[in-house]
């Protein structure tokens, strides 16, 4: 393995060490900050360069982080909404997906899956699809 990849792995483990939820795609690692601003950061794989703290500005008490081929997924906190931006950090939407009352956040090639805490189920939606939407899925 790597310097650059072993440091990568270094620093996920410690963010979910310390309660941090972290995603990685295209050699790229993202997890939520959550500042007075709130944002997803990214950084590379090999450690090069310095981590993108605002790459997505605007997430509220930002949690589970995802990723997809086209897509990076949040879930933000405060607002009980998942967010989403495209890989680039362009095409911010903060509340993609609402209702969702957890932390939790998954992508596989054809759903977005999240926990429910508050009703003690799993939220389920097709990762393709155009348009926010709300309420129990």
């Amino acid at each position: 393995m790597s310097r650059g990849k072993r440091l990568a792995l270094a620093i996920v483990v410690a963010l979910v060490a310390c309660g941090f939820w972290a995603a990685h795609a295209n050699a790229y690692v993202y997890w939520g900050h959550d500042t007075s601003s709130g944002a997803i950061v990214r950084a590379a794989t090999d450690g090069t360069g310095t981590p993108n703290q605002s790459f997505v500005p605007g997430a509220t008490s930002p949690g589970g982080v995802a990723v997809s081929l086209r897509y990076v997924y949040w879930s933000n906190g405060n607002n009980g909404a998942i967010g989403r931006a495209n890989l680039d950090g362009t095409g911010v939407n903060q509340s993609f997906i609402t209702g969702a009352s957890g932390p939790g956040v998954a992508v596989d090639s054809q759903y977005i899956y999240w926990d429910n805490a508050n009703g003690g189920s799993i939220g389920r939606a097709k990762a393709r699809r155009r348009g926010p939407f709300s309420g129990r899925h």
